[in-house]
């Protein structure tokens, strides 16, 4: 059977501060591998909660007069308590026989520094606040997906101390148990980015809780001796499938509600980007108008000057009005939308491009030849002569 962990008045366990070392190696105890970053969160959370800021703030000068001396760390006594309260934890985890890696020690002497100097300076509180404002670019930034695991780190350690009660219950399983609606009700709405943060902080201890179950490897059969039945095992993997499954629920929930981003228009200048036309043919005294004015017009009559080909786009009543994709027209009437030989266009079509709506459809209707379907398609030889 496991050892039982010590237990304080307000239901916190109290971390064994003799195991925080840098070179500590990773153990396993009642279901939850521990490495030194997860004793050092596991020992700030403590503090965090279960420690007054008053004693944390003695604890920070109680070790500052240990390693820098009773004289020097007198002015520490002039501040305020709620200015150690963040790095006064590392040094309460010290004074309890923790070690800390050198990072942590150098955070340690740099707010001695800061506070020493404020401590020593007139205007005290004033002063203290204006060094910590001047030493906060120097302060690590927090990302993003730590901002998230601090959200959700008390709902991971409600969890894991249900854990601890099921071990210490031989795994008897209750029906309190609902990492789902856990989840749901939690002060913080927990988005997909936050499950999948959650699930991959339990997943090691999924995989390791299968090797449980299996039952075959001897070091596991050490860690978990405590597990010594088949339904002991089992009723372990089930705590971790639980909680996978509670969270699978919430990413796949988040995939089948997410809105589909709305796919932006194209400019009027990009649909067009890839027509081609002629500028201007010097034969009929035509010239080309912007293909721009195309777009959502109704009727555009064009000329082609090497097929002598006047024709006509009239917009579908349906799919129109008219517009440009590639280098061809979309959005007109097929049966509508035709052409005819010209005979001699430099006659005919002088002008052409100053008609009004009626009289270019006269023109056209005038010329005695056989009406032919448009294609869409545009090429160099084609004028561009109006739109409606």
């Amino acid at each position: 059977m496991a050892k039982r962990k010590h237990i304080n008045s307000g239901g916190q366990t109290i971390p064994e501060w003799s195991l925080i070392h840098p070179d500590a190696k990773p153990y396993t105890s009642q279901g939850i591998t521990r490495d030194y970053d997860r004793l050092i969160w596991e020992a700030s959370y403590y503090t965090h909660y279960e420690v007054s800021t008053k004693v944390i703030a003695s604890e920070f000068v109680k070790y500052c007069a240990k390693v820098y001396g009773k004289k020097e760390a007198a002015p520490l006594k002039k501040l305020p308590d709620h200015l150690f309260a963040t790095i006064g934890k590392y040094t309460y985890i010290l004074n309890k026989g923790g070690v800390l890696d050198e990072e942590r020690m150098a955070r340690i002497d740099e707010h001695f520094n800061l506070f020493v100097t404020a401590g020593t300076a007139e205007g005290v509180k004033e002063a203290a606040d204006q060094v910590l404002e001047d030493a906060k670019p120097k302060a690590p930034v927090i990302s993003i997906q730590q901002r998230m695991r601090d959200q959700v780190l008390d709902l991971v350690s409600e969890w894991e101390q249900y854990l601890d009660i099921m071990v210490e219950a031989d795994m008897e399983v209750g029906t309190k148990f609902d990492p789902y609606s856990n989840i749901l009700s939690h002060e913080t709405e927990i988005k997909p980015a936050h499950a999948k943060i959650i699930k991959d902080q339990f997943e090691s201890m999924l995989q390791e809780a299968q090797e449980v179950v299996e039952w075959k490897d001897e070091e596991i059969k050490e860690a978990y001796a405590h597990l010594d039945t088949a339904k002991k095992r089992k009723a372990f993997l089930a705590f971790y499938e639980q909680i996978a499954t509670a969270c699978d629920t919430i990413i796949n929930t988040g995939k089948a509600t997410r809105k589909t981003r709305a796919k932006k228009a194209p400019t009027k200048d990009k649909l067009v980007a890839k027509i081609k036309y002629k500028e201007s043919d010097p034969n009929t005294g035509l010239a080309s108008i912007n293909p721009i004015s195309i777009i959502e017009s109704q009727i555009l009559w064009v000329f082609n000057t090497k097929n002598r080909k006047l024709g006509v786009y009239v917009a579908d009543e349906l799919t129109g009005p008219l517009t440009v994709k590639g280098a061809s027209i979309i959005g007109f009437d097929p049966v509508k939308s035709v052409h005819k030989t010209v005979r001699k266009p430099e006659e005919l079509l002088k002008g052409a491009g100053k008609l009004a709506r009626t009289k270019i459809q006269k023109l056209y209707d005038g010329i005695k030849a056989t009406d032919t379907k448009m294609n869409g398609r545009l090429n160099e030889h084609t004028i561009l002569i109006k739109v409606f």
